[in-house]
């Protein structure tokens, strides 16, 4: 079961400036995502226009920038720290720079499915994004997270049949540039070519890397398929990241103000998880439809030497960083999920 609120998000908010008088009624917030507004993304960032500008009577609109329109993935976290954008949605690795084990909600084969991960990350007992949240409020980061968000798991697809590791040595394969990403590459055997979200269909069309991942809404919806003739489904990372707002600009607004983005937000994300096993079931065929090739498990991809070689090379990478969140989620889906 999904839960509409997670966070107390609004009694930090207010702390973080305590005493600001509530910015005015009538606002329009400026909301920036990297991809497609067809993708799962997009959809989302849409559904949240809709319910805050419901919620509010319309006295919050929303303005959306999709496709990296105001900058990299880097840069809009960037555009909401310094309050350029009010909110945007992102990968967990790129809270990175701000808050290095962030980053640790982005490491494969932590949970088993989309739901699993937000019934976690939205429990009223969960300790994980208060500590996150904590974490960057500490570090002056400017950023407060409203909702997790994120509907399916990413896949792998390629030019060629892969079923282990091995088959991808000295292959490029496009890495998002964050660190946590470039280790899960770099554990799956290839070589990581760190590229933006806005230049992946460029890179694979001009063979500049082999092999990239995303999930199916992302390589069907941006056509990252025209390139590849293998769809590896080694569900490698249950693909999400944080909602973000900006801090100062958030702790102006009202308690009413503030738990009507937070609704909108938690709503927004769990409607595009509960729609998403039905979809990627359409694009699986549509995809097959338009030649692609499926790996499974059953074909022989081998997903357990994937995990074990992906989890020795982040524990290489990052050692105890990201045990601190790590501990807590394996805590958690013990205590507070039925399995």
């Amino acid at each position: 079961m999904f839960h509409k609120l997670s966070l107390g998000i609004a009694a930090l908010g207010t702390a973080l400036l305590f005493g600001t008088p509530a910015i005015s009624a009538d606002m329009t917030l400026k909301y920036a995502h990297p991809t497609s507004n067809n993708s799962t993304g997009g959809r989302m960032a849409r559904a949240f226009k809709d319910k805050i500008e419901n919620l509010s009577g319309g006295t919050i609109t929303v303005q959306i920038f999709p496709d990296g329109q105001l900058g990299k993935l880097s840069e809009m976290n960037e555009l909401v720290a310094s309050g350029t954008i009010q909110m945007s949605h992102n990968t967990w690795g790129s809270l990175s720079v701000f808050l290095p084990e962030a980053g640790a909600l982005d490491s494969p084969y932590i949970f088993t499915s989309p739901q699993q991960r937000q019934e976690i990350l939205t429990h009223p007992e969960s300790k994980i994004l208060p500590a996150i949240n904590a974490g960057l409020a500490a570090n002056n980061s400017g950023l407060v997270i409203v909702a997790p968000n994120g509907a399916s798991a990413r896949q792998v697809t390629c030019n060629r049949e892969i079923k282990t590791p091995a088959d991808l040595e000295g292959v490029k394969f496009r890495a998002i540039p964050f660190p946590v990403f470039i280790a899960t590459v770099k554990g799956m055997g290839a070589i990581p070519v760190p590229i933006e979200y806005s230049e992946l269909t460029t890179a694979l069309a001009t063979r500049l890397v082999d092999c990239q991942e995303n999930p199916l809404t992302n390589i069907f919806n941006d056509k990252l398929y025209e390139s590849q003739s293998h769809i590896m489904m080694t569900n490698h990372i249950i693909s999400g990241g944080p909602t973000l707002i900006n801090a100062d600009f958030y702790a102006g607004l009202s308690d009413e103000q503030r738990a009507w983005i937070e609704t909108a937000a938690v709503e927004a994300a769990n409607e595009m998880i509960e729609s998403a096993a039905e979809l990627e079931m359409e694009l699986t065929a549509k995809l097959e439809a338009l030649g692609k090739t499926f790996v499974t498990a059953e074909d022989g991809l081998d997903v357990q030497a994937f995990a074990d070689r992906v989890g020795a090379e982040m524990r290489v990478e990052f050692g105890e960083k990201y045990d601190p969140i790590l501990n807590l989620v394996a805590q958690e889906k013990k205590t507070l999920i039925a399995n």
